[in-house]
């Protein structure tokens, strides 16, 4: 589910290499795909898995050449829009860790996580990077080639567990359906969840108030 598939032709127009790794604009931050070519890809479309799709903003791909570094996190700080009492469990942090560990993440994004039937809304505030990060970088962002012919077939009835993004209106150039900017790059830091990463929530305190129900006036 970390793959973005585009025709050849299409990533040729856009000067992508097979491997590369792109920024895809989301409706909450960005993710993070690998780019392989495909034949069974129509020109000017793109593919990928449908785990992701309901981060998928529009029907026209925003496609940022990743230049910036991707760092293990060690501990991931998380302010939830509204606090619960569940919140601060073992069993709930394991569930968010699992979630995050699909998706690359930053400082500002905001997560939008359903748990027991709540919809918990977070802010990544703050992110500590791993030190050793280096080991865990290469055990991590290793993108194992995949067989395309268990995901494709020479119709379309291969996509029944692959999400295709809707169809572009089709130029004679596939490149100018794209909105790529391949001169800008993106140079935000991303950070990766591994086994050892922690989640921490930070609790906004509330302002200390004091209500009365009824004020009487005393005459002295």
């Amino acid at each position: 589910n970390s793959i973005l598939y585009l025709h050849p032709s299409t990533m040729a127009a856009l000067s992508f290499a097979y491997g590369d790794w792109a920024l895809i604009s989301t409706n909450r931050g960005s993710i993070i795909l690998k780019l392989f070519s495909h034949d069974a890809v129509k020109a000017g479309c793109a593919v990928f898995h449908s785990s992701i799709f309901k981060h998928y903003e529009s029907s026209t791909i925003s496609v940022l050449p990743l230049k910036s570094s991707t760092e293990a996190a060690k501990e991931v700080y998380l302010s939830p829009d509204k606090y619960r009492d569940f919140m601060n469990s073992l069993e709930f942090q394991t569930y968010v860790s699992k979630i995050l560990r699909h998706i690359y993440i930053r400082e500002g994004l905001e997560v939008d996580i359903n748990y027991l039937g709540y919809n918990c809304l977070f802010t990544i505030k703050h992110i500590t990077p791993n030190i050793e990060k280096s080991e865990i970088n290469n055990k991590e962002l290793q993108c194992n080639k995949v067989n395309c012919s268990e995901l494709f077939d020479s119709d379309d009835s291969g996509f029944d567990t692959i999400q295709t993004s809707t169809p572009i209106s089709y130029r004679k150039d596939p490149a100018k359906s794209f909105r790529s900017r391949k001169k800008q790059l993106c140079e935000e830091n991303f950070y990766f969840l591994h086994s050892l990463s922690r989640i921490i929530m930070k609790q906004s305190k509330p302002e200390t108030c004091i209500c009365f129900k009824d004020i009487i006036a005393l005459e002295g």
